[in-house]
């Protein structure tokens, strides 16, 4: 007998369910934030690291990028990172180590894979900042 006592209460949740209007975000809400900044020209997303404080996160980086590469190395307790971001025209890397509050940039590079000079300078294409 205890089996059949569920089913009322399947049956009356997916009658309530289809009844109601489906609801959908106000207005305001997207990706178009005022709290978001505009991101360089290249297909980029919104990157963060965050750090473990024991009693919460805070936020170490907060950049845009194609990506980030963790190198083995470490500075002030967190590992040293690249991004590397290229386009058909375009190369540029970064080395980026944490200064004790937040990420910085160390040693970047970019390279116009347009100009001659500069391809002769990095024959792979690439900068090796790390």
């Amino acid at each position: 007998m205890a089996k059949h006592l569920h089913l009322p209460l399947v049956a009356a949740s997916l009658v309530l369910c289809t009844a109601l209007p489906p609801v959908h975000a106000g207005d305001g809400f997207g990706i178009g934030s005022e709290n978001l900044r505009a991101v360089p020209a290249a297909a980029t997303a919104q990157i963060w690291i965050l750090k473990n404080e024991k009693t919460h996160y805070r936020v170490v980086l907060d950049d845009g990028g194609q990506g980030v590469v963790l190198s083995n190395s470490k500075t002030n307790g967190l590992r040293d990172l690249t991004m590397p971001s290229d386009t058909a025209g375009h190369y540029s890397d970064a080395l980026i180590k944490f200064d004790g509050v937040r990420y910085k940039i160390f040693k970047s590079c970019a390279i116009d894979l347009q100009d001659t000079e500069e391809i002769k300078k990095h024959p792979d294409g690439q900068c090796h900042v790390n």
